[in-house]
């Protein structure tokens, strides 16, 4: 890619430091009308992406930590719509917001990063098999796995609770962010198809113990409902 003049280059950066200098300085109009867009533009970015934060923290603390944003950080991802992750960046180099909150934007983050996943979830073909017929198990690939002090509830809602509660946060076949409690049964599982490049259900019948091992095909069977997992044949 062909470098600009570097008159121009110079212009470039003087006008992009206007932009993130903090207020108290005087600029000309055209840089005090495009200051205001890109500090509002930000916070609608924070806003839509931190819907909970956001309504928690009210639009003048929204304001503040937006042109905080702009001021103090140096963005990894420059693209515009890198902003939501690299407020999550700086929130955790500043510590901006208070431990409880930090908390609350990480697990918004990550809905918002399940959602928009470009991994396609795979099609059951398992609902009818002919049982002679080997059943592949694989993880859903939308599928992040946190630790958090929360409560969540169906409809979306957020409450910060004592202990670190292991969740399972992925987007079904029906592009619904669905939102799991992890007990210690699904984290073995999970390590045990995750361990093994082409997981069977035979292999994990032959892994668990005979105590567990009762308890395989009720497990499959409801997980594989929510799109937990995918059964298919091989």
């Amino acid at each position: 890619m062909s470098q600009p003049p570097r008159r121009i280059a110079q212009l470039i950066r003087n006008f992009s430091a206007q932009l993130r200098e903090k207020e108290g300085e005087v600029f000309p109009t055209a840089v005090r009308n495009y200051r205001a867009f890109l500090r509002g533009s930000v916070s609608e970015v924070i806003g839509s992406s931190f819907p909970q934060f956001s309504q928690q923290a009210g639009p003048q603390r929204i304001k503040q930590l937006a042109a905080r944003f702009l001021e103090e950080h140096g963005a990894e991802e420059a693209e515009f719509h890198h902003i939501a992750t690299e407020f999550v960046h700086f929130i955790h180099r500043t510590h901006a917001v208070s431990r409880a909150e930090c908390q609350l934007i990480e697990y918004e983050w990550v809905l918002l990063a399940v959602e928009i996943d470009p991994a396609e979830i795979p099609l059951q073909s398992a609902d009818h098999h002919d049982p002679a017929t080997p059943l592949a198990v694989t993880i859903n690939p939308t599928l992040n796995c946190i630790q958090f002090s929360g409560v969540f509830s169906d409809e979306g809602g957020y409450q910060i609770n004592e202990g670190q509660l292991p969740c399972g946060i992925f987007r079904n076949r029906h592009h619904k962010v669905v939102k799991k409690r992890l007990t210690a049964f699904d984290g073995q599982m999970l390590h045990l198809i995750v361990d093994q490049q082409l997981c069977l259900v035979a292999s994990l019948e032959q892994a668990l113990n005979a105590s567990d091992a009762r308890y395989l095909g009720e497990w499959l069977n409801r997980n594989q409902e929510i799109d937990f997992i995918s059964l298919q044949t091989r």
